[in-house]
């Protein structure tokens, strides 16, 4: 305990301290975790950390009677106001659907303009040589740019995005899959 002219200061190790003053006091507690991680402070379940968290959902009282508790659990800690798990889950699965569908998009577009980039499958050099070039091109880019450009030219939002993941990836799918091909090809006539 430190006390001067103008307040008391209590100090209780790790569980916090407190701090006394002649119109106030400060209280400040301290716990394992991050503060309202789990709950925020208008939650029934607020202060449960995750140990208390597991035994309540397979414990058998109820704390809401409409409600099994592991229900209970997941509403609040998706609804947490205070650190938003519901709105981050959501975004999270959009961005994984952004990066598969982008990657499936530009395998799409790769496989039949791998044929044109092939030498021992397009007999045209001109065809051949624009292919490449043109995948080139397009790996040349750093996906900053493209991110830059499609911001530009269709504004922000999951679209853009996907856009964005589709553009520069089916340069080097593309190049590479005619010497996968080649590749499987000669292996196949040796067997």
């Amino acid at each position: 305990m430190v006390q001067d002219g103008q307040k008391v200061l209590v100090d209780f190790g790790f569980a916090g301290q407190a701090e006394i003053r002649s119109n106030q006091v400060y209280v400040q507690r301290r716990f394992s975790g991050w503060a309202n991680f789990l709950y925020d402070p208008k939650s029934p379940l607020w202060g449960n950390d995750l140990f208390s968290t597991v035994g309540l959902i397979f414990s058998g009282e109820r704390v809401n009677p409409d409600k099994s508790n592991a229900q209970l659990v997941l509403d609040e800690w998706l609804g947490n106001r205070a650190r938003q798990h519901g709105d981050i889950s959501a975004k999270l699965m959009q961005t994984l659907v952004m990066a598969f569908v982008g990657t499936l998009f530009a395998t799409l577009v790769a496989f039949p303009l791998a044929f044109i980039a092939a030498r021992n499958i397009t007999p045209s050099g001109t065809a051949n040589w624009l292919m490449k070039r043109s995948f080139d091109f397009l790996r040349s880019i750093d996906m900053l740019i493209w991110a830059l450009f499609f911001t530009r030219g269709f504004g922000p939002g999951p679209i853009q995005a996907l856009r964005r993941s589709f553009s520069p990836i089916p340069a080097p799918r593309a190049k590479s899959m005619p010497r996968r091909w080649r590749m499987w090809m000669t292996s196949s006539a040796r067997g």
